[in-house]
């Protein structure tokens, strides 16, 4: 899964990106239990396809830079084998788990899902 939240107010930046990388749904979020949280929209794109054809290419052809670069060649590499169907074997799985965690402060880190990006 791939994702980008952003503010509400933001809503026409993320929209054209969700035109520019030509998938994605863009579902807004209300943190009614957060007094003080503006709305969010969020762009979710969950069609692996979509994923591997559309945005992986965008993202290596404009590079991420700053800190979550890193995580999209995490995100490469586990896309990579997921195409391969790697991730249907338990080795699969345990080698996912182990490119997920390595050098990584993913766990500390709560707003981030594995296979988002959040920019903001």
């Amino acid at each position: 899964m791939f994702e980008i939240e952003l503010r509400a107010d933001d809503e026409p930046t993320l929209r054209r990106i969700q035109q520019t990388l030509d998938c994605g749904n863009i579902y807004r979020l209300e943190y009614a239990r957060y007094a003080k949280w503006q709305s969010h929209v969020k762009l979710k794109v969950s069609n692996f396809e979509d994923i591997y054809t559309k945005v992986i290419p965008f993202f290596k052809a404009n590079p991420l830079q700053a800190k979550k670069r890193f995580d999209f060649v995490k995100f490469c590499l586990i896309a990579d084998m997921m195409k391969r169907k790697e991730h249907l074997t338990l080795e699969g799985v345990d080698r996912i788990r182990e490119i997920k965690h390595k050098d990584s402060l993913d766990a500390l880190d709560t707003h981030v899902q594995w296979g988002a990006a959040e920019i903001t």
